[in-house]
């Protein structure tokens, strides 16, 4: 796995969530998916981001 998958998931729902805010601002259908879906990447993103600093890092388990 590669770090700029993770920027990758992070960046695209970063956009997702800037459209559902757009979108929910114009009171336009299927917001609500939109930003939880942007949410989920992002938070998956930054866990992926997170675990391989920790694992190059070389912090072991004690």
């Amino acid at each position: 796995m590669n770090t700029r998958l993770a920027l990758v998931l992070f960046l695209v729902g970063l956009g997702l969530v800037l459209l559902a805010a757009l979108v929910k601002i114009l009171h336009w259908p299927g917001a609500d998916i939109v930003i939880i879906l942007g949410m989920v990447l992002q938070v998956a993103g930054g866990l992926l981001f997170l675990y391989k600093l920790l694992a190059k890092s070389g912090i072991k388990k004690a």
